[in-house]
């Protein structure tokens, strides 16, 4: 992806994931510690699979 595709991807991405951490009311605090647990997941997951 061009660097400002990847922005713009990024950048509505995090809204999307901030505006459902919102509605339910989860704090920063959690909403953070959800998308490190994600990232942690994740990044597993694909090191599994190489």
């Amino acid at each position: 992806l061009a660097v400002a595709e990847r922005d713009r991807a990024l950048r509505d991405g995090a809204h999307r994931y901030a505006a459902t951490a919102l509605a339910v009311g989860a704090t920063r605090t959690e909403a953070t510690g959800e998308l490190h647990a994600a990232w942690a997941s994740l990044a597993h997951a694909t090191e599994v699979q190489r």
